[in-house]
């Protein structure tokens, strides 16, 4: 647990820090995302039990409830910034499409032309993304230009068909001007978003087709670089081209156990901006720890 800063300056880690805030009720939080409304930044956390719930992200770090138990799947909910004026929601259960302002949760799905469900939401180009469960996992939908509930219009569908997605549309992450469609084994962009006599026209283009991530929560954007996990190790995607980032950590990946949840995010080290990967080592001394 010792950070190397330079030479003859090393670090340790900082200890856990005291708790802010709990969830109220013996629940698991499975999701979590940061998120700013009118400049106060918040966290978000879907729970295993359907609920979903706002932390204030700072002191003193108010907890609110967003939706009761039973409102989501409990295991499938995404949320995405619109602007910095709400999240939106999207959740496999039927009418599992709905945006949070703050104060408020407003149902879009059955109430407006947005999509009845999906597993990945992402905004880009004034739009809303989502990748609806129709499909096979494999179409994604978009709204009209700068509206998050319409989705006629220049709205529109695609399905993707190209065989370098041998399964289903794993994450949609924006960065770099672009948004990154992951699959298993497969990397994606799409770009050059515009509306030509009504309809809404872009470039699809497959950049990786031997490497990819079925952990949706490992995939982040760092600096100019997307960042990602599977099975055999971390890799940085720069460009259009994969780099295996943690050959340094080869003999720990052999007892991860990946059953269990793997996430990611950029955390701030004395000062430095760095990526941080939780999973669950099975330690032969020490047993399970992450």
């Amino acid at each position: 647990n010792v950070m190397p800063i330079g030479f003859a300056n090393l670090k340790a880690i900082p200890q856990i820090s005291a708790v802010r805030a709990t969830i109220p009720g013996s629940r698991n939080i499975y999701y979590r995302r940061e998120y700013n409304i009118n400049g106060v930044n918040y966290l978000f956390c879907a729970c295993t039990d359907g609920s979903a719930w706002q932390v204030l992200g700072n002191a003193p770090f108010t907890v609110t409830n967003i939706a009761v138990a039973g409102t989501f799947s409990g295991s499938a909910t995404q949320v995405a910034q619109w602007k910095n004026d709400r999240v939106l929601i999207i959740d496999t259960n039927a009418n599992g499409y709905r945006d949070w302002n703050g104060v408020t949760l407003t149902p879009l799905s059955g109430t407006t032309s947005a999509p009845a469900g999906g597993t990945r939401i992402a905004t880009y180009a004034s739009r809303v993304w989502i990748v609806i469960v129709t499909g096979n996992g494999r179409t994604i939908v978009w709204s009209e230009v700068d509206d998050y509930s319409d989705f006629t219009g220049t709205g529109g569908s695609t399905t993707l068909t190209d065989e370098t997605l041998t399964s289903s549309i794993q994450q949609l992450v924006v960065a770099n001007n672009f948004m990154y469609i992951m699959g298993v084994d497969s990397i994606n962009v799409i770009a050059d978003v515009q509306v030509v006599g009504g309809v809404t026209q872009f470039s699809n283009t497959n950049l990786v087709a031997n490497s990819g991530s079925n952990f949706p929560q490992s995939v982040i954007p760092y600096f100019r670089s997307i960042w990602y996990m599977d099975n055999s190790g971390i890799y940085a995607l720069y460009g259009a081209t994969p780099r295996k980032a943690s050959d340094a950590l080869d003999g720990i990946f052999q007892r991860i156990d990946f059953d269990q949840p793997i996430t990611a995010g950029s955390v701030t080290l004395y000062n430095k901006l760095c990526v941080a990967y939780n999973v669950v080592y099975m330690d032969q001394e020490a047993g399970d720890r992450r």
